[in-house]
């Protein structure tokens, strides 16, 4: 499964983001996006896996802003 990871810049800093599976597949993303800024999101994990079966998942990180 194909696996992207980055950074877009904001005013308030970077935010990290993952995206799990293939946005070109024609299905459409599920957007994961976590409690907020210092909270862990490796609850997300499952979801993540699932990318392959289910279609891209993308993942919005606060945490790395």
């Amino acid at each position: 499964m194909k696996v992207e990871e980055g950074f877009v810049p904001s005013r308030y800093g970077r935010i990290g983001y993952r995206i799990a599976g293939d946005l070109a597949s024609g299905a459409v993303p599920l957007l994961l996006v976590h409690g907020g800024p210092g909270l862990p999101s490796d609850y997300l994990e499952p979801f993540l896996a699932l990318a392959g079966e289910r279609g891209p998942f993308v993942d919005i990180r606060l945490r790395h802003a």
